[in-house]
């Protein structure tokens, strides 16, 4: 009577045949929730002590052995595993030793709070190849946010909105590795619930442009002609890159300058290769919040401006 955690294969892998295979148990029944490339699986599991994120493995990583393996708590009594990426990050909600219910990254056999927004709750919903982190977080009034994690800071993604915004972001649910992140919001204005997507990102290593998408224009080379020289740093982010010489010639180095960027379809916000009204939001955040992105740069001058309206326009209505 007992619910097993399975894994269904369409061909044999991990030593493992065809079909389902039963994952085992901490002891009482388990749920898978997610796996990566891998083949590894986290999900929840019960246990004597309570409910514990379990991570399976099909071979040892980390001094695990291959199995189910018990991702332990904060301090409490129970954790619940939510998502996992391909270097074996996983993060979920886990109790405290002061029973608050805490997001947490764990890596390496080592569990991290990742802390909350000023309340007493948080959980971790996704997380991506370069280790950001979105869920929602209890805020220190009454409600819940969404917040984005990277590098030990918490960040509340409603401050993230243009001034005078009509929306309420309440949970950021998953998450790409090109940092884009979607969830569930309150739009003021239609007094309605309402799906959103926007970037995330800091301008860390793995954004060296700032331009809130890790994409090939964020790689760093010292000598990137390959001619014993090194770029001057003309977009001012401490590291001479691509993204520093002017391919174009428009006076302005940009992410326009790199030639998998020239292969983008302007106004294709979202990457599904059409431009349509669901491209509208993301190309409205980068329009009010002054980025450069080749998507939104519709006349590719370098700018995302007034001038790029009319082209996007164009390109939607029929």
């Amino acid at each position: 009577g007992e619910e097993h955690a399975f894994l269904w294969l369409p061909e044999q892998a991990y030593g493992l045949p065809t079909g389902m295979n039963d994952l085992g148990t901490l002891g009482g029944d388990c749920w898978a929730h997610a796996l990566n490339e891998a083949g590894q699986v986290i999900g929840t599991a019960l246990t004597v002590d309570g409910d514990r994120a379990f991570l399976w493995l099909p071979e040892g990583v980390y001094g695990l052995p291959a199995g189910m393996n018990d991702l332990g708590t904060l301090g409490g009594s129970y954790s619940i595993a939510m998502a996992i990426n391909e270097t074996c990050q996983v993060v979920g909600v886990a109790e405290t030793a002061g029973g608050e219910g805490h997001a947490f990254l764990w890596e390496g056999a080592t569990m991290t709070d990742l802390g909350t927004l000023g309340g007493s709750y948080s959980e971790a919903w996704a997380i991506n190849k370069v280790g950001q982190v979105v869920g929602d977080s209890e805020i220190s009034v009454v409600g819940f946010h969404a917040f984005y994690w990277e590098n030990g800071e918490m960040t509340d993604l409603n401050n993230s909105l243009p001034v005078g915004s009509q929306w309420e972001l309440y949970v950021a649910a998953t998450l790409n590795d090109g940092g884009q992140t979607a969830g569930e919001g309150w739009n003021f204005e239609e007094n309605e619930h309402y799906g959103w997507v926007m970037s995330v990102g800091n301008g860390t290593s793995w954004d060296c442009n700032g331009n809130g998408i890790p994409d090939d224009c964020d790689i760093d080379p010292t000598d990137p002609d390959g001619n014993g020289e090194v770029s001057e740093d003309c977009n001012s982010n401490g590291v001479p890159d691509e993204c520093d010489i002017d391919c174009n010639e428009n006076e302005i180095p940009d992410d326009c300058e790199y030639p998998d960027c020239l292969g983008i379809l302007p106004g294709d916000m979202n990457c599904d290769d059409i431009v349509d009204s669901y491209d509208v939001p993301m190309f409205i955040h980068y329009l009010l919040g002054g980025w450069i992105s080749c998507q939104a740069d519709m006349n590719l001058d370098g700018l995302v401006d007034g001038r790029d309206i009319a082209d996007f326009v164009a390109m939607i209505l029929p």
